[in-house]
């Protein structure tokens, strides 16, 4: 039971078993002040999560046994990091009520969904996220400073409301423009950080805009532009209309969060709106292949005006 751990916001006097407590898990020889070097947020805590997010801390009988941070990702998706819980005090439901506290949290400023990583040898921290409602959202390979070959990070998100429509409130011109388009241009983050951009084809559905991964020749379906989300879940879509006559010149970009769904039959509805718009894509198996979610969280765009 985890009914007497007292959750608080980090205070600066608790900085010392702060860094304490995040050596402890992985390395109880090391240096914590070393250690925060590698991730020198924890020396400045005030500085870089109590602003737009949040570092809780938990204590039993005045002694710090978990902590863990929430802060903004993108859009409207929050990251949760720094999670720990003090070896000694483990199987005692804190990991569990400290993560109820930072939901809570990043609910309050606005989150409508939460990321965080661990790696695969953390067996015990997926099945407590996959208890409480997260679901993998990916798996990738990084190189630490100082360890010995790669460690293969799993990817876990949960949306933290059901989702409505589109979340931004389009005009009338906008949603015309995304009916009439048929073509868009999906922009991601490619690992070295340059922008990489394709044409797709795409349809509107509840949670916002499915785009599929579809049967034309390819080497893999493992895309860059799925490789890309799984690393980064921000996503850009332009859709632009030209004309002769410049009086009718529009464009609209949506930027927004993706996500990648490994099978197109985990959302049939997204199946069925893409073949009404898309024919071609009743011969394909569109349900055994991969399939773009992409949530927009902001919305520009321009339209020329006759007479302007």
């Amino acid at each position: 039971m985890a009914r007497d751990l007292e959750i608080r916001d980090f205070e600066p006097r608790d900085l010392r078993d702060v860094l304490a407590l995040n050596v402890q898990a992985t390395d109880p020889n090391a240096d914590p002040i070393e250690s925060a070097r590698t991730r020198p947020e924890l020396l400045n805590i005030p500085e870089h999560f109590q602003g737009d997010g949040a570092f809780l801390t938990g204590f039993v009988d005045d002694e710090l046994v978990a902590m863990g941070s929430v802060r903004p990702e993108s859009g409207l998706s929050y990251r949760v990091d720094f999670l720990r819980v003090a070896m000694s005090q483990q199987r005692r439901g804190y990991g569990r009520a400290l993560m109820a506290a930072l939901e809570g949290r990043a609910a309050m400023l606005g989150a409508h969904s939460i990321v965080l990583d661990t790696t695969a040898e953390q067996v015990a921290g997926q099945r407590l996220f996959a208890a409480i409602g997260y679901r993998e959202s990916g798996r990738f390979t990084v190189q630490h400073e100082g360890s010995v070959g790669d460690r293969e990070i799993v990817r876990f998100r949960k949306d933290l409301e059901a989702p409505d429509a589109i979340k931004v409130e389009l005009e009338d011109w906008q949603w015309e423009m995304l009916d009439a388009c048929r073509v868009a241009h999906l922009a991601t983050i490619a690992k070295d950080g340059r922008p990489h951009l394709v044409p797709v084809v795409y349809a509107v559905v509840d949670e916002g805009i499915a785009i599929a991964i579809d049967e034309k020749p390819k080497a893999t379906t493992r895309l860059a532009r799925l490789r890309n989300i799984e690393r980064d879940p921000r996503a850009t879509l332009l859709f632009d209309r030209y004309d002769e006559d410049w009086s009718q010149l529009a464009w609209l970009r949506i930027d927004g969060d993706a996500e990648v769904l490994d099978r197109g039959d985990e959302y049939p509805d997204a199946l069925i709106a893409l073949r009404e718009r898309y024919p071609q894509y009743d011969e394909m198996a569109l349900e055994d292949l991969p399939l773009i979610i992409v949530v927009p969280v902001r919305v520009v765009g321009w339209q020329a005006v006759a007479g302007e």
